[in-house]
């Protein structure tokens, strides 16, 4: 946990409900909570039919030890309930998104961590409905009294209704292997692999296949070693044996671990960072968003990067819509170079089809302005077609860090009509485009700014849900763009000019008529 000397005022709500576009009326709204007054973050987020489940961890007010919390909140966003789990000696480690399922909708099972000077263990909790412990077992890596580490922070249930976890494993003092964990229903190990990368070596997200095997995504680097993040893909049997691996990313710069997903079709969904060029002399890189596509031989089926290239930026979570739609979230940081030291922080959420390609991306924060952090961790979609997401937020001097809990409506907006009103998205900057005739039938003409005749790279257009349904490449040069629209049926639409460094013009409304 981070600005544990900071006591503040920590429920600080700022809560939006509209009625939303189409008849519907989504919730919307943005809070942040510290259950004890001095810092809390939120990694999980489950549903319920009453509202949703929000676990993470917190640091005392008193003994300034961090234990774990359980949360229960309404669909406005209102606390109902908190549980905490933990004890004076240890510190508690609430996982990363997905370290946390409910079977057969009853009990909890969460994969987390706790250390203290000596050691570090994975731990497995069984919590009942009320969030009471049920039991707890420990995963120490050896018995001896030497520093060691083991630590789970992702759980998937088998076909067997058992577990299977992973996370990191001790090599040396200074490396760690990826582990991968089978248990029974009750916690109590049938097996444990370790699979070797290089450096500290992570499992950041686990699956069980179609074939009743398992993939693990994760990533690897090498302490105080500039640009050797790098992820890892690994193929196993039903036993945890390797079948192939691979190692998506830039061998120059740094990449982000992978997360992976299954998709309807039986392939997999990995999403990750795609290293593009260092932050000189930062040892900072830029990266680029990314989703891919894997069969289950581990060849590529389609690898696609989306939004602008931006210092620190890093792919959380992944979620696979039933119809193979893809949406996810994540943070990155300021994209000024010469703002290096102020680390100002957005998340960002981001919708693709099941090709891959980009429907819509949004930017959110709950705080703005200098040294404010705001982290997306965890996502799901919620009953009225939006998402619910958590992660953490701050903003120094005077807001502690506090558990950040954001609902967007289904195009991820947290104000009704983000999309036509003008807020703030990744990509969008305020350079006017001009088009004529509009309405239009056959084609329309687009005219640009002069300082962008070099710039522009492609013209998009977008359906009024947000989708794209027309792109078109751009000469170099080019200050009247022409783009044939006689394909498009009757409607509005919106038409964005795409730049080289991915900033994008003011949307300007299109109306087909014939």
């Amino acid at each position: 946990m981070k600005k544990n000397n900071i006591h503040a005022l920590c429920t600080i709500v700022m809560v939006m409900a509209f009625h939303g576009l189409f008849g519907q009326t989504p919730i919307y709204f943005s809070k942040a909570f510290c259950p004890d007054g001095i810092a809390a973050s939120a990694t999980n987020v489950l549903l319920t039919d009453s509202g949703y489940i929000i676990a993470g961890a917190y640091k005392d007010s008193i003994l300034l030890c961090q234990r774990l919390y359980l949360m229960h909140i309404d669909h406005n966003g209102n606390i109902n309930k908190i549980s905490t789990h933990g004890n004076d000696s240890m510190k508690y480690f609430p996982g990363d998104p997905t370290s946390i399922i409910r079977a057969n909708d009853s009990d909890f099972f969460w994969a987390c961590q706790k250390s203290n000077v000596v050691k570090s263990m994975g731990v497995l909790l069984r919590l009942d409905p009320q969030f009471n412990v049920i039991w707890e077992v420990d995963y120490p890596y050896n018995n001896d009294t030497t520093y060691s580490f083991l630590g789970t922070t992702k759980i998937y249930s088998t076909n067997d209704k058992g577990f299977i976890i992973s996370g990191g494993i001790e090599s040396n003092h200074y490396n760690t292997d990826l582990l991968l964990q089978k248990t029974d229903s009750l916690g109590n190990i049938q097996w444990r692999k370790q699979f070797v990368y290089y450096g500290v070596t992570t499992g950041w997200s686990v699956i069980q296949t179609p074939d009743h095997g398992f993939l693990m995504g994760g990533g690897a680097y090498v302490p105080y070693v500039d640009h050797t993040y790098q992820g890892l893909i690994i193929k196993t049997d039903s036993l945890g044996n390797e079948q192939w691996r691979r190692y998506p990313g830039s061998p120059d710069y740094d990449d982000c671990y992978c997360i992976v997903r299954n998709s309807p079709d039986g392939n997999y969904i990995v999403g990750s960072q795609l290293g593009v060029t260092p932050l000189k002399p930062s040892h900072y890189d830029f990266t680029e968003t990314r989703l891919m596509k894997y069969d289950n031989n581990g060849s590529v089926i389609w690898d696609k990067v989306y939004g602008p290239k931006s210092m620190g930026n890093t792919t959380t979570q992944v979620y696979v819509h039933p119809n193979g739609d893809v949406t996810s979230c994540g943070y990155c940081y300021t994209n000024d170079p010469y703002a290096v030291a102020v680390f100002q922080s957005s998340g960002w959420i981001l919708k693709t089809n099941n090709n891959g390609d980009s429907l819509w991306m949004r930017e959110h924060y709950q705080y703005s302005g200098t040294y404010s952090d705001n982290y997306l961790q965890d996502l799901k979609p919620t009953l009225d077609g939006g998402y619910i997401l958590v992660g953490e937020t701050d903003s120094s001097p005077y807001i502690p860090q506090s558990a950040w809990v954001l609902k967007v409506d289904s195009l991820g907006c947290a104000v009704p009509g983000c999309q036509y009103i003008g807020m703030k998205e990744l990509i969008i900057s305020n350079e006017e485009l001009e088009m004529f005739p509009n309405p239009a039938a056959e084609v329309v003409t687009l005219k640009m700014p002069d300082f962008m005749k070099q710039e522009v790279l492609e013209v998009r257009i977008y359906n009024q849900l947000g989708q794209e349904v027309l792109r078109q490449p751009v000469a170099s040069y080019n200050l009247l763009i022409t783009i044939p629209i006689h394909t498009l049926p009757p409607g509005t639409y919106f038409v964005r000019a795409i730049t080289s460094d991915m900033s994008v013009t003011t949307t300007q409304k299109l109306i087909i008529s014939r």
